[in-house]
C-alpha cells in the first residue's frame, strides 16, 4: 500500500482507485491523494466496460479528505438503474473534504442520488469539475452532485443530465452552492435553494473565460489556471497558468488589477504569453498555499489510518 509517510494514501493508477474505494467502503479511514491523471476506460463504447464502485455507502459514508491535486479521473462507468448513491463518491458525510478534482468522459446511471463527483452529499466539495459527463437518474440527477446538503463551491459542470425529478449540475441543494458554472442547456441547480450558480457557454471552457471566472470568484483558495490550446477544461494543476488574459466574443478581456500570492500588485508591463489567440500570463502555483493544509485549518495527519 504506497502511504504517503503516514500521511495517507496516494493514488496513481486504476488499480490503486479501486483498492481505495474498497477499503472506505469496509469502514477504513484515511486520507488520499491522487499523484496522475487516470483513465479506467479509455472508450466507454467498449464490450464489457469496467464498472465502478462509488466511494462510500449509505451504511459507511466518507468523512475523510480526497485532494484530487488537479488530476482528472475519466472512463468512469456504473449503468445500474436500481442503485442508488452512484459517483465518484456516493455519499459523504459532514466532516468530509473533496477537493481538486475532475470527473470526465465518464457515464453513471442509477435510480436515486447521481452525481458525476458525489451523489449525495453532506461535506464540502471544493475546486471540482464535471466534464463530457452523463448522468441518468430516476430522481437527483447531478453532473457535480446529485444532493447537496453541505457545501458546493468554486466549480464547474459540463455534459448532459437526465432526470425524472431533479436534475442539473447541483441536481437538488439544501445546503451552500458558490461560484458554480453549469454549461448552457444545463439547469445549474435543479431543486431546493437556487442562489450561487449560472450557466456559461461551450467557448468558455476552453478559452480561458471560464477559468477566469472560477479564478476572480473564488470562495476558498482555489488557484484554477489551464494551458489555452491545449486544456479543453480548466484545472487546478500547479502546471498550469492562471488566466489573466482572455478572449470574449473577439474581444481582449483585461481585469482591473494583477495581485500575486503576497498581495502586492504585479508590473501591468509583465509580458504576456500568447497560445491559440489567448493572452495569458503564465505563473506557476505554489503546491503549499493550495489544498490540504488549507481546507478547515486542519493536516493530513487528522486522516491518517492511525
Amino acid at each position: 500500500m504506497p502511504e504517503n509517510g503516514g500521511m495517507g494514501y496516494d493514488i496513481y493508477n486504476a488499480g490503486q482507485l479501486y483498492w481505495y474505494a474498497d477499503y472506505i467502503n469496509n469502514g477504513g479511514t484515511m486520507y488520499a491523494r491522487l499523484m496522475a491523471d487516470i483513465a479506467v476506460n479509455p472508450d466507454l463504447t467498449a464490450e464489457n466496460p469496467r464498472v465502478w464502485t462509488p466511494i462510500g455507502t449509505y451504511e459507511t459514508p466518507f468523512g475523510g479528505l480526497f485532494d484530487g491535486s488537479g488530476h482528472t479521473v475519466s472512463g468512469l462507468y456504473l449503468n445500474d438503474p436500481a442503485a442508488d448513491y452512484v459517483g465518484l463518491f456516493g455519499v459523504i458525510s459532514e466532516t468530509a473534504d473533496i477537493v481538486g478534482v475532475t470527473v470526465a468522459d465518464s457515464s453513471f446511471t442509477g435510480r436515486n442520488f447521481v452525481g458525476g463527483v458525489a451523489a449525495y452529499s453532506k461535506g464540502r466539495v471544493c475546486g471540482v469539475g464535471a466534464y463530457d459527463m452523463t448522468i441518468d437518474a430516476n430522481s437527483y440527477g447531478g453532473l457535480l452532485v446529485g444532493y447537496n446538503g453541505g457545501e458546493t463551491t468554486d466549480s464547474f459542470a459540463h455534459g448532459t443530465v437526465t432526470s425524472g425529478e431533479t436534475m442539473g449540475a447541483v441536481g437538488y441543494n439544501v445546503g451552500t452552492v458558490a461560484n458554480v458554472y453549469a454549461l448552457e442547456g444545463i439547469t445549474p441547480i435543479g431543486g431546493g435553494a437556487q442562489k450561487g450558480a449560472t450557466s456559461v457557454r461551450e467557448s468558455a471552457f476552453a478559452s480561458g473565460e471560464l477559468a477566469y471566472l472560477l479564478h476572480e470568484n473564488e470562495t476558498l483558495i482555489c488557484y484554477w489556471g489551464q494551458t489555452l490550446g491545449a486544456d479543453a477544461y480548466p484545472r487546478t494543476s500547479a502546471d498550469d497558468a492562471e488566466v489573466y488574459r482572455y478572449i470574449k466574443d473577439g474581444v481582449l478581456c483585461i481585469p482591473t488589477a494583477f495581485c500575486s500570492y503576497g498581495g502586492e500588485a504585479l508590473d501591468k508591463k509583465t509580458p504576456l504569453l500568447r497560445q491559440g489567440g489567448n493572452y495569458v500570463l503564465f505563473r506557476t502555483c505554489n503546491p503549499h498555499t493550495r489544498y490540504s493544509p488549507l481546507y478547515r485549518g486542519c493536516d493530513h495527519s487528522r486522516y491518517s489510518d492511525r
